[in-house]
């Protein structure tokens, strides 16, 4: 017994052909009954739509509009005797996979623009794929987009933006940079005017300060010069005790403006310190001998300590140093009414470490930081009752940082006070005693001196000064004059002493022609000027030596000394 697994039907075949077939009825017999040969199935494909555009057999290849990519094909295979059971299978392109289907239809969506082949087969209840297969060509038209020409205009567009862009940018970029180099430009010309009004306003101050440092002192020259000399002649005790307050009150002035002057100097930036070798126990010694006098007259104890380590000699500015010692110990004399007042002095580490206590008023804590600031005191009735400018300790303080060291003070009112400061400790060569002081008049030759001077009352001044030395002096008054009184043919001159500052010719511009003529005679600057760097003008315009009104008499008789004959 056979069955058939399409029909389901139970059959028996015999040998030579017939058939037994169970019905409802009984059984049937069927005599030489043969299967009938099922023809192959051949696909055909009986109509097709691309996009809009529809096919049917016979039409010329199908061809989309641009834009149109679905395609939707409609086949199948005559086959009446099994087209219930027939297969089928497509393909697109040649190298794709075949795909089966029981339906009679596909669609492809989205198919890429280009000429494209589908390919149809189907297959029976027996047999295999038909060959050849259901074969429909076609083409997919391009969309204007996506075409060569819109391409190349899109990829112009693109690189016109593109360089439209960078343009743009390079526009900006070169905009933004000239802003920003003008901005620059701007603020360094201003910063550049600032600075040459910084410049300009330090020159007007520095010229002022020149100008009223010369116009201060000559006349202090005159004022101190004939009170000195009024004090050598006066006979009557009272007038000479006048007299004395006049000079004191004088050296007063010039101490009030050399503090003055000191401060814009360092202010400036024009304070030098030089190094040297020095004794500090010699330096603490000379303070103390000048202060003596004035602790004595108040009753005071004054003396000096040195500790064990203190070195015999020191590299350090000697000037600048006895300075600041004279300062605090001149401050604690003055605030000290009873008792005493000592220097100390040793070596800290790498530091020389100088103090001066006293015995005096004292200092709150609320006002100590605030004593070294410039132009500030205690208090007003602290400045009333001993007078003074307030620049001392400001002076102080700044001398000893441009040295490298620090100052201060420990204090409480009505217990004293002692003022320190430190300098850095570098050790330096022992330094000569000093040569007893000689009375350089009464061994100086006499000499004829040519006195360049344009203020009367300094003419008068110096004239007798010298002539009390001993020494023959012809005064001129200006620099002019004094050329042509060394060319003169019976001019006969040991020495000329010159004043800076004169009408007609000043005493630089006079110096230097001397010289330019070959003219040998030491010249001596007598100046108001008393800058810094007032000495080195002096000596680079050919001077062979440099004093600063007032004129003291010993620093004249030391440097006439230098240029006598024996």
């Amino acid at each position: 017994m056979i069955w058939d697994d399409t029909n389901s039907e139970a059959y028996h075949a015999a040998a030579d052909g017939s058939i037994w077939i169970g019905t409802s009825r009984g059984l049937s017999y069927h005599r030489g009954l043969h299967r009938l040969d099922e023809p192959e199935p051949r696909a055909i494909i009986s109509a097709a739509r691309l996009g809009a555009r529809r096919w049917m057999p016979g039409l010329p290849p199908l061809k989309s509009e641009p834009g149109s990519n679905t395609l939707s094909v409609s086949f199948g295979a005559p086959n009446y005797l099994a087209s219930h059971r027939l297969k089928f299978r497509h393909r697109l392109e040649g190298g794709a996979e075949w795909v089966e289907t029981s339906e009679s239809e596909v669609t492809f969506p989205n198919l890429p623009p280009g000429a494209h082949r589908l390919e149809v087969q189907a297959r029976g209840r027996w047999g295999g794929w038909s060959n050849p297969s259901a074969v429909l060509e076609f083409s997919v038209g391009e969309p204007w987009w996506s075409s060569l020409p819109f391409r190349i205009s899109i990829g112009g567009v693109a690189v016109a933006a593109g360089i439209t862009f960078a343009l743009a940018r390079s526009r900006r970029a070169r905009r933004e940079r000239a802003r920003l180099e003008k901005a620059v430009a701007d603020r360094t010309a201003q910063l550049r005017e600032q600075r040459e009004r910084a410049e300009q306003a330090s020159r007007i101050k520095s010229e002022f300060l020149a100008n009223m440092s010369h116009e201060i002192r000559t006349p202090m020259n005159g004022i101190l010069g004939m009170t000195n000399l009024a004090i050598e002649s006066e006979k009557d005790p009272v007038q000479r005790e006048q007299l004395q307050v006049v000079r004191d009150s004088a050296e007063q002035l010039m101490t009030i403006l050399n503090d003055i002057l000191d401060i814009s100097k360092i202010e400036a930036g024009r304070m030098e310190i030089r190094l040297a070798n020095f004794s500090p126990r010699q330096l603490a010694a000379d303070v103390r001998r000048t202060l003596l006098a004035r602790a004595a007259e108040k009753g005071l104890n004054f003396d000096c300590m040195f500790g064990a380590e203190l070195p015999q000699a020191a590299l350090g500015d000697d000037t600048r140093i006895r300075q600041v010692l004279l300062n605090l110990a001149g401050n604690a004399i003055k605030f000290t009414d009873s008792g005493e007042v000592r220097i100390s002095l040793e070596r800290r580490d790498e530091s020389l470490y100088f103090a001066v206590a006293d015995t005096g008023i004292g200092i709150p804590q609320a006002s100590q930081r605030a004593i070294f600031d410039a132009f500030r005191q205690v208090d007003n009735s602290s400045s009333r009752r001993f007078g003074g400018t307030g620049l001392g300790l400001a002076i102080c303080r700044q001398l000893v940082s441009l040295m490298g060291g620090r100052i201060g003070v420990e204090s409480a009112a009505g217990q004293g006070s002692t003022f320190w400061f430190t300098v850095p400790y570098v050790p330096g060569e022992a330094v000569a005693a000093a040569p007893p002081p000689q009375v350089l008049s009464n061994r100086a030759a006499p000499m004829r001196l040519l006195v360049a001077e344009d203020n009367v009352v300094n003419q008068a001044l110096i004239l007798r000064l010298l002539e009390k030395l001993g020494h023959q002096p012809r005064i001129v008054p200006d620099g002019a004059a004094a050329l042509a009184a060394l060319q003169e043919p019976n001019a006969a001159y040991d020495a000329v002493l010159m004043d800076i500052q004169m009408p007609i010719m000043d005493g630089l511009e006079a110096t230097r022609r001397y010289r330019a003529a070959g003219g040998r005679l030491p010249i001596i600057a007598m100046t108001a000027h008393a800058m810094a760097g007032d000495r080195e003008t002096c000596l680079a315009a050919g001077m062979t030596g440099y004093l600063t009104k007032p004129v003291s008499v010993t620093l004249l008789e030391e440097m006439l000394a230098r240029y006598s004959a024996p």
